[in-house]
């Protein structure tokens, strides 16, 4: 696993490759197996995120270490994903006041609902069966708090439900990166690019 960088950006989750290690990743209701496949783009890695047997649950990954956000900056949180047994996923990121948040539909190309605090919000088709979504929020506070879920959805703005054991989900590169949109070259393996 390598690092790069283009145009300065950062990401500033880490282990974007390894989402089975904990911390920084840490699961609830679901466990991360270290047999992945293949990425969308052939250079790494996709993490499975294989929900629990739990009724009535919330199923998802967390990242929470320290991230230096700036308040009143804006930045896009993203993901490259892939339906197994699931169809949707939700990006969340925990603000101070209302958290960033929209669901996404990675078997049919479908943005969900979106919280008010998301400015845009895309999916895009970028390989056989995966799809890269991403939102855009602005930072309501200077924090090193914050934390980024992904969440296993069953459907449009619905999180909670019983698992099946089952795989739910493939996903590759999570990023978080200050500005509009994500960057396609920027990857980290153990740590977020300063």
């Amino acid at each position: 696993m390598g690092r790069a960088v283009t145009r300065g950006i950062r990401n500033y989750l880490a282990w974007d490759e390894a989402m089975n290690v904990n911390p920084p990743w840490n699961p609830t209701n679901l466990t991360v197996p270290s047999i992945a496949e293949a990425s969308p783009d052939g250079r790494g890695v996709g993490n499975t995120l294989h929900e629990d047997a739990t009724v009535a649950a919330s199923h998802y990954i967390e990242y929470s270490p320290a991230m230096d956000i700036l308040n009143q900056y804006r930045y896009t949180l993203g993901i490259r994903a892939k339906a197994e047994n699931r169809d949707w996923l939700r990006l969340m990121f925990v603000l101070a006041g209302v958290d960033a948040e929209c669901y996404f539909d990675v078997a049919n190309g479908v943005v969900g609902t979106a919280s008010a605090t998301v400015d845009a919000a895309n999916i895009q088709l970028i390989a056989t069966d995966w799809y890269e979504c991403w939102i855009t929020f602005l930072a309501d506070q200077t924090a090193f708090a914050n934390s980024v879920r992904i969440d296993v959805a069953e459907a449009d703005s619905d999180i909670t439900f019983d698992g099946l054991d089952q795989d739910s989900l493939t996903v590759f590169r999570p990023q978080l990166c200050e500005g509009w949109g994500l960057d396609p070259a920027i990857y980290t393996s153990e740590v977020p690019l300063t």
